[in-house]
């Protein structure tokens, strides 16, 4: 089928849009001349949080500069029709790690008269998490002989038989669950996040959590994790907070954009990004890994101006309307 291409300065032609994926002749040029995967491929997921079809450049807000973000489209390819699983973060990253839709993992709110039973978001204070039948990712590429690690946002529960490490992760590092959550916020540049606690695999390392530093240890973790794993296949799982509120960034990325808290908040992400990618060509894996980004759902735009923007698209985050899941990817 044909689709409007949504990249900035379009001039309203039509591009050939084949199931979602919008490749110019160029991109299938640059596709056909890259060399093909290995039998077992390495695996990372850059996965953002409440960021928009609307939020990049990439996809045609005027403003946000998302350079790494726009590499890897223009390297590999940007899909146009991507579609998460559900409009809120538990749903919709229980589908992620199971390839199923998210009922099926337990993760959703029922309701028996006035009373209501199950979580369609999981909480710091919780007892639950997803149902410990499903079958994760990692757990599927561990006999083939995969070692996966992950970093950041879980949200899957946080009680010991559901932490990462016990759905098939290697390692571990992060606040596993939404950091407003746990009522974090930013005051004159200092993070502070009372109830967020930063786990080492099962160990608590951190609390209250610094979230201007947070990034830095995320990356450098993945690079660690990288050079560890450089000799067999891995799956990084890299779940970024950007862009859920609270909006923050490090001193580097900090009042830096034209989009005030927010676009700072995505420019880090998009470093987080840069420096990945670039860890991987200079060992040499680049071709190698296959690199993945999208988001869990659509912008918050009850937040105005800190919650994102959907584009083109009717409504956001909690909705089924277009904005709620249709993703950047």
């Amino acid at each position: 089928h044909y689709a409007k291409s949504p990249t900035a300065g379009d001039d309203g032609g039509l591009q050939e849009d084949v199931h979602g994926v919008d490749q110019s002749a160029a991109e299938e040029n640059a596709a056909a001349d890259r060399p093909a995967l290995p039998e077992k491929p390495n695996f990372i997921i850059l996965f953002g949080d409440d960021m928009g079809y609307g939020d990049s450049n990439m996809y045609g807000h005027p403003t946000s500069r998302t350079p790494n973000l726009e590499r890897m489209a223009r390297e590999g390819m940007r899909f146009t029709q991507f579609y998460s699983a559900a409009p809120v973060c538990s749903p919709s990253r229980a589908s992620l790690m199971t390839g199923r839709y998210f009922p099926r993992a337990g993760v959703y709110r029922q309701t028996q008269g006035n009373r209501s039973t199950g979580m369609a978001v999981f909480t710091p204070t919780g007892s639950k998490g997803m149902l410990l039948s499903e079958v994760t990712i990692p757990q599927v590429l561990k006999p083939l002989g995969y070692v996966s690690g992950m970093v950041g946002k879980w949200h899957l529960g946080i009680q010991p038989p559901y932490h990462p490490v016990s759905r098939g992760f290697d390692s571990y590092l992060g606040c596993p669950f939404n950091l407003k959550g746990c009522n974090s916020t930013i005051v004159n540049g200092s993070a502070q996040t009372p109830n967020c606690m930063v786990f080492s695999n099962r160990t608590i390392t951190e609390q209250p959590a610094d979230l201007l530093n947070i990034d830095a240890r995320y990356v450098q973790n993945a690079k660690d994790f990288i050079d560890d794993s450089a000799d067999r296949p891995f799956l990084f799982y890299f779940s970024s907070y950007h862009t859920h509120l609270p909006q923050f960034a490090s001193a580097r990325y900090a009042n830096t954009t034209r989009r005030g808290l927010f676009g700072d908040a995505l420019a880090q992400f998009d470093g987080d990004v840069g420096e990945i990618l670039d860890h991987l060509r200079q060992k040499g894996i680049a071709n190698r890994t296959l690199v993945v980004f999208t988001a869990d759902n659509g912008p918050q735009l009850a937040s105005d101006l800190l919650g994102g923007e959907q584009g083109p698209l009717k409504c956001g985050k909690g909705t089924t309307y277009e904005g709620g899941v249709r993703e950047p990817g």
